[in-house]
């Protein structure tokens, strides 16, 4: 099979290391070639101009690549990575997936779940670390997975057995082009998702009409104290605070849904998943907190990628004076 890969990146390598191993033959084509070479690995690489859909029968894009990239509107046979991965899927082996989005949190949130989950064992992957592909390779049996817009964009047939959307505030507009097709992007699991599936979503999204068509069963949210509320914890049984305790409650929220759906006992692990979580490590640059010798708190929040991370960040020291 004559098999084109749009952009030269992580995902697309280990895509292209699998499909060499099935003896197919695979180009890539990337913007930042500017002549035909051969990569490191022996790899086919062409400028984007290159590209003819008339020589190629599947084409997998790189979720970096805007809808927009003249690769893109080129291709007949496009895939995204989410919907070749399902494509492989059958009676011998079918992971279960949990998809985690959002602006902001989807990396911790993604983590912490992962946490909550080893026992399961379950493998986080997607945007964080490790390609679907290598996930499929290993046969893990659950999957956790940090999934952006640009995956939700180009995909038309996979979908999780819960999907949790954490938040969408504006953020990657000029990929999107607008903020309407980035919450688009966001909700459009949810037409392809099932009866059997669950979504677990925020609250002003509730009369939204993907939300409102969607099959999947739904929990709306509003903030963590709710969250942990429904979940029979006290708010200061978690040693997080601010984003982050919002990222701890719906993961809890996530992994109580998972053992129902398992027919297990929340009961029976809740105080378990507790000590996991509170053992938990943020990482470094995220809310980082130190003192120097004068004993004034400084925050290390560097890690923050947009504006509204930033201004929920600030929620949590509201009643302190702050120094940008």
């Amino acid at each position: 099979m004559k098999i084109s890969l749009l952009g030269h990146g992580k995902t697309t390598l280990a895509l292209g290391r699998f499909f060499k191993k099935n003896h197919n033959e695979v180009k890539f084509f990337d913007d930042k070639f500017t002549s035909f070479y051969k990569d490191s690995e022996g790899f086919l690489c062409y400028p984007s101009k290159d590209f003819n859909p008339n020589n190629s029968q599947l084409e997998i894009v790189s979720p970096g690549i805007s809808f927009t990239h003249p690769l893109v509107i080129k291709s007949k046979h496009l895939m995204s990575e989410y919907d070749y991965i399902d494509s492989l899927f059958d009676h011998s082996f079918t992971p279960t997936m949990i998809s985690i989005s959002g602006t902001n949190g989807k990396t911790t949130t993604t983590e912490m779940l992962t946490t909550l989950l080893e026992d399961f064992k379950a493998v986080s992957g997607g945007n964080i670390g490790t390609p679907l592909i290598e996930l499929f390779e290993k046969q893990s049996p659950l999957w956790v997975l940090e999934t952006s817009s640009f995956s939700l964009h180009y995909t038309n047939k996979a979908y999780p057995l819960i999907y949790l959307l954490i938040n969408v505030e504006a953020d990657h507009l000029t990929w999107h082009c607008n903020f309407e097709n980035y919450l688009d992007a966001k909700l459009k699991v949810l037409s392809l998702m099932p009866k059997t599936s669950l979504a677990i979503l925020p609250l002003k999204f509730k009369e939204h009409s993907s939300v409102q068509n969607s099959q999947a069963q739904k929990i709306f949210f509003d903030h963590s104290e709710e969250v942990l509320e429904r979940l029979e914890i006290p708010s200061n049984a978690l040693f997080f605070k601010g984003a982050f305790l919002l990222d701890a409650a719906l993961a809890l929220l996530v992994y109580e849904q998972f053992l129902k759906i398992k027919n297990l006992k929340w009961q029976d692990y809740r105080e378990n998943a507790l000590k996991r979580l509170n053992a938990f490590k943020i990482g470094s640059h995220k809310m980082e907190e130190f003192k120097d010798k004068e004993g004034r708190l400084w925050v290390d929040d560097s890690k923050a990628t947009n504006i509204d991370a930033t201004l929920q960040a600030l929620k949590t020291f509201k009643n302190q004076k702050i120094h940008l």
